[in-house]
């Protein structure tokens, strides 16, 4: 990681040096602050895999259980610019698959015992609006109001060993977020704020509809900032650095049994390399690496008040993606 991080000051040097710094207020598809030009039209494709590094949890010194999670998701997402400074949109996702692999060890009373739970389908849509309340034209940077919401539109389904559930998340999701920077010539640079805040919700035992589990709400926070390099007509580089925070996430069975995911930061680096393939279009490849910090997972009997707590060791998760977006 400390080489990453000097390699990457390295570049940033360079690259700001040889930088034309001359302002560039026309939008391009590739743009860290994207915003669909008045009246035009503009769709993105994403394609992106998601693995995690093998969770492990204990008790005392001995191995619970090891978890390995992978997905594959394609996303599409479509946007208008209404009026000048204001782009609404909406976005639609399918779960290609989902699959989460649990290994029990020692610790567990299932030792050697291995289960895998899969989910696939749609996911919720989410309804999205960036409002440009400063423009670099008249102030000294844009600067973006960002707000998203997608509403619950079925029962989540969760899977079984042996059966697999939906992608449904069963509750609402709200995105609030504000961002700025500024576009130069070959150059450009973006600070933001995120905060996802997931409503309460509810899901079912895909083979038992009375087997409910409910959701406390929780919230994720991001703190990050962008660099973008045009270093030729053809070719865009964007790195990306970020921090952020996940609230408590608790669920209930109807068999009163609390499972708490304790709060945990995470930090969050990214490469995104796009080809532009003519003026209104290009294709990217996107390789990020989110690393969570160390956390407890707790589970207990409301009614017994028996509880267990696991730590867990710090995890990560490399998420590659591949994207086309288009202006029409």
């Amino acid at each position: 990681m400390k080489q990453v991080l000097i390699l990457t000051l390295v570049f940033l040097s360079l690259s700001a040096y040889s930088s034309d710094w001359s302002l560039k207020n026309e939008s391009d598809t590739y743009d860290l602050m994207p915003l669909t030009p008045k009246t035009k039209f503009s769709s993105e494709t994403l394609f992106n895999s998601t693995n995690s590094d093998d969770q492990v949890l204990t008790i005392g010194s001995a191995n619970y259980f090891t978890r390995k999670h992978s997905n594959l998701s394609l996303n599409e997402n479509f946007n208008y610019g209404a009026i000048e400074s204001l782009e609404i949109g909406a976005s639609i996702g399918y779960q290609i698959s989902d699959e989460i692999k649990l290994n029990y060890g020692p610790a567990s009373s299932t030792n050697g015992l291995s289960e895998t739970y899969k989910q696939s389908g749609l996911k919720n849509p989410v309804l999205n609006a960036r409002y440009r309340l400063l423009s670099q034209s008249s102030s000294f940077a844009n600067g973006d109001f960002l707000l998203s919401f997608s509403p619950n539109i079925g029962t989540s389904k969760d899977s079984t060993a042996t059966q697999k559930g939906n992608a449904l998340r069963g509750s609402t999701l709200i995105l609030a977020g504000f961002e700025v920077g500024k576009k130069f010539s070959d150059m450009a640079w973006r600070l933001g704020f995120k905060g996802n805040f997931y409503g309460t919700g509810k899901s079912e035992d895909v083979s038992n509809s009375t087997s409910t589990t409910t959701k406390d709400s929780y919230s994720d926070i991001l703190f990050d900032g962008s660099w973008q390099w045009l270093f030729s007509s053809k070719y865009v580089l964007n790195l990306n650095a970020g921090f952020g925070s996940i609230g408590d996430s608790v669920g209930t069975s109807s068999a009163h049994i609390k499972v708490n995911e304790q709060k945990r930061s995470y930090t969050l680096f990214g490469v995104d390399f796009k080809y532009i393939l003519t003026k209104d279009t290009d294709i990217g490849l996107i390789v990020s690496n989110k690393l969570y910090d160390k956390t407890n997972l707790v589970i207990s009997n409301t009614q017994t008040n028996a509880v267990v707590t696991l730590p867990e060791a710090s995890t990560s998760d490399t998420i590659v993606g591949l994207s086309i977006k288009t202006l029409f």
